[in-house]
């Protein structure tokens, strides 16, 4: 599952040097039969562009799980 997002880049100046994908991303637990998978963020040009949700199993992630379950870790 991917959302493409909006910056309104008149707010802020663009991050410099960010690679894309981002250096980081979030695990997603599985659990219960839920998820099991994983959140990478994409930059474009400096600024956030969107998020993609990947599932380690067959069904593909069809909803955004909560933040509280996410374990965010650094790629870089």
């Amino acid at each position: 599952m991917t959302r493409e997002l909006k910056v309104d880049r008149a707010q802020v100046p663009p991050a410099p040097g960010v690679s894309s994908p981002i250096p980081g991303e979030a695990e997603i637990p599985a659990g219960g039969g839920n998820y099991g998978g994983g959140i990478i963020a994409f930059a474009k040009d400096g600024y956030l562009s969107s998020l993609e949700a990947y599932a380690h199993d067959v069904e593909p992630i069809r909803s955004w799980p909560p933040m509280d379950v996410l374990i965010f870790r650094s790629r870089g």
